[in-house]
């Protein structure tokens, strides 16, 4: 079996598994089934600092599950709007500064400087940004027709810049970072975000301002989820990784399939409450 077929045979396989939790589970649950995802990126996130000894990878993973259970609760109980305004502002600016840094890597080259604690922060910051966004998102009205969209907007991103950079794709994106991202790829995840913004648009009968501020929350999104993806790739070379695991066959690990979620969730999430669209 070629590596195409199964991305699409793992693709078929969680797709309507995920789409049935969002639809079916309340809140309470859907967090318990994103926290499974969490702890397994977070005990990948241990390859990617370094980490050998089994019992500081435990007791990493164990700190970003009991931290999460603290902002979930804090999210539950709407404690958050005294940092709703630092949230939006950390969460652009980690992903301007990993932007910057993508860029100074893609000119001077990676080097191969370990530095685990400083790895381990950043991982905690991108799951519990991530983490937060999604479950904000989950309890707000029509919460779960609303991870949907996003879930759908990096699905179709991902899928459009695939076969998109396959058979279009000439000029390099990043070459010194990831080799196989183009820019054509990026041209061809923007149409496809814009076909799944137009399409809830209409879904939700959104009137046109909203429509149109829905439109550039999905770029947006979707711009920022190319520099989650990339920012992934210069961990991974940081540390000459070519996937972050091997759970998800043709995906690699959880990680692999995740990253341009983990940049894009509480983007859309933070960004979909200011602009009033729901």
């Amino acid at each position: 079996m070629t590596e195409l077929s199964r991305r699409i045979l793992t693709a078929f396989v969680l797709a309507p598994i995920v789409i049935l939790v969002v639809l079916v589970l309340p809140p309470l649950g859907f967090a318990a089934f994103a926290l499974i995802f969490v702890t397994l990126a977070a005990l990948e996130w241990t390859t990617l600092m370094g980490l050998s000894k089994k019992n500081l990878r435990f007791l990493y993973v164990f700190f970003i599950v009991c931290l999460s259970g603290v902002l979930y609760w804090l999210t539950f109980f709407q404690m958050y709007w005294f940092s709703m305004p630092i949230l939006l502002l950390l969460t652009f600016g980690w992903w301007l500064f990993a932007l910057c840094w993508i860029i100074q890597a893609n000119r001077q080259g990676i080097h191969q400087v370990h530095h685990p604690l400083q790895e381990g922060l950043i991982g905690i910051l991108i799951l519990m940004l991530s983490w937060v966004g999604l479950n904000f998102l989950r309890l707000q009205p029509s919460g779960s027709a609303w991870i949907l969209v996003l879930f759908f907007l990096i699905w179709g991103a991902d899928a459009a810049a695939y076969f998109g950079g396959r058979h279009f794709g000439k000029r390099k994106l990043a070459k010194g970072v990831s080799p196989g991202k183009t820019i054509e790829g990026v041209y061809s995840a923007l149409a496809a975000g814009i076909f799944v913004c137009v399409v809830a648009g209409f879904w939700f009968r959104l009137s046109p301002l909203k429509f149109f501020l829905l439109i550039i929350l999905g770029m947006v999104t979707l711009l920022i989820s190319i520099v989650g993806d990339l920012f992934l790739s210069l961990m991974k070379r940081r540390r000459s990784l070519k996937d972050t695991g091997h759970l998800l066959p043709g995906h690699g690990g959880i990680l692999d399939r995740i990253d341009s979620l983990l940049a894009a969730s509480p983007v859309f999430a933070l960004m979909l409450f200011y602009l009033r669209i729901s």
